[in-house]
């Protein structure tokens, strides 16, 4: 994640926890840890996973980008694959408060 995306994730992690959803950044990839390789996520995993308060409660995935920026084909299976889902998966390149709003009243 590059800094200018990553300005965009804080901004809407911020802004979603203070209208009361539980939001968690997901990582992806493999790193060397002290065993040996760590496998987190799976390749195009969204980098945030928000709960939407609500009966029942709402499940939003955002992957975020710098602008001009595209999501890999394996981003694209996943948001589609949780959108067909019946969940709410988007990619956001720009922090939108009214946008935000949107996504968690749908």
């Amino acid at each position: 994640m590059g800094k200018a995306e990553n300005i965009v994730s804080d901004a809407i992690r911020a802004y979603l926890t203070i209208k009361g959803c539980i939001v968690y950044r997901m990582q992806s990839g493999r790193f060397r840890g002290a065993g040996g390789w760590i496998t987190m996520n799976p390749e195009g995993t969204p980098d945030l996973v928000v709960m939407i308060p609500g009966s029942p409660a709402r499940f939003l995935a955002i992957e975020t980008k710098q602008k001009d920026e595209k999501a890999s084909l394996a981003q694209k299976t996943i948001l589609a694959q949780i959108n067909e889902l019946g969940g709410i998966a988007v990619v956001l390149d720009h922090y939108d408060e009214e946008e935000l709003d949107d996504l968690i009243t749908l």
